[in-house]
């Protein structure tokens, strides 16, 4: 073919990748060579949203967090950076106290690593009567779970103290407020009286298929804390005895600082195998 012949073919290629170069981005038009805006810290969306925090939020390193709501009512998203986030969920309700997952989540991290998302609902200010944290727990929850499209087959609530007692009670108002409930619930050293009373609801609306665990030591805060962990554990009647467990992690002897490191693994451990038989 003769170079004359090819000239407007030529011109045809070229004109195409100058409009490819025009649409792909940093190449080529307005904006061009610009840097990706930076991704909004947890500290900078929490005060956007009217989120107070005990302490100051910090960044998890390979952890991507992600304020969804405002107020009370808001919800962290954790997973792991460079992915989406998984629709496996865990809702992981904090101490009294509006701690910022960087200072409760620790060992907790390990289910980032395993694929999971976490649903982490602020539930309270420092000014926040505890009449109304149950309120906001649960429209943090269904904010974060409805942000991922959370699979319901797998979802797990865990809660620690008061966030063990609101565990439980979510499990119990899930289904009438048409939310995805818990296929298991696991109250760490779970009460209603921490520093502020924690109005009960009814247990027994927990749905009879959903895997209940209270787990209690003493190195709980709650006063009588194995009587109210037994309290949660006996208000759902609908759940069969064979699906509502106990565990006590207290280790007798030795030094308490060994003890409480030895009751935190063991505890870690029995979480482990509880989510794993959901998971199957």
């Amino acid at each position: 073919m003769a170079l004359r012949q090819l000239r407007p073919t030529l011109a045809l290629i070229a004109l195409g990748a100058v409009a490819l170069l025009a649409v792909l981005p940093g190449c080529g038009g307005e904006g061009a060579g610009e840097p990706s805006p930076p991704v909004e810290s947890l500290a900078e969306a929490s005060e956007r949203a009217g989120v107070e925090w005990y302490l100051p939020p910090e960044e998890i390193p390979g952890v991507r967090q992600r304020l969804v709501g405002s107020g009370p009512d808001a919800a962290v998203l954790l997973w792991r950076e460079g992915e989406r986030p998984p629709r496996e969920a865990i809702v992981y309700l904090h101490s009294w106290l509006p701690l910022p997952p960087s200072a409760e989540l620790r060992q907790e991290r390990r289910y980032l690593r395993r694929g999971r998302s976490i649903v982490y609902p602020v539930y309270q200010d420092p000014d926040t009567p505890a009449g109304q944290v149950r309120r906001h727990a649960v429209a943090g929850i269904a904010a974060g779970l409805e942000a991922i499209g959370a699979d319901p087959r797998t979802l797990v609530a865990i809660g620690a103290t008061s966030g063990g007692a609101l565990a439980f009670d979510y499990a119990a108002l899930a289904p009438r407020l048409g939310l995805p409930r818990p296929r298991a619930v696991i109250g760490v050293h779970p009460g209603r009286n921490p520093d502020g009373v924690i109005p009960p609801t009814d247990l027994s609306r927990i749905p009879p298929g959903t895997r209940l665990m209270a787990i209690t030591s003493e190195d709980t805060r709650i006063p009588d804390g194995e009587a109210q962990a037994r309290a949660l554990l006996g208000g759902a009647t609908r759940v069969p005895r064979r699906n509502r467990t106990l565990l006590r992690a207290t280790i007798s002897g030795g030094k308490r600082s060994t003890d409480s490191t030895r009751n935190g693994d063991r505890i870690r451990l029995a979480i482990d195998y509880f989510i794993g038989k959901i998971s199957r």
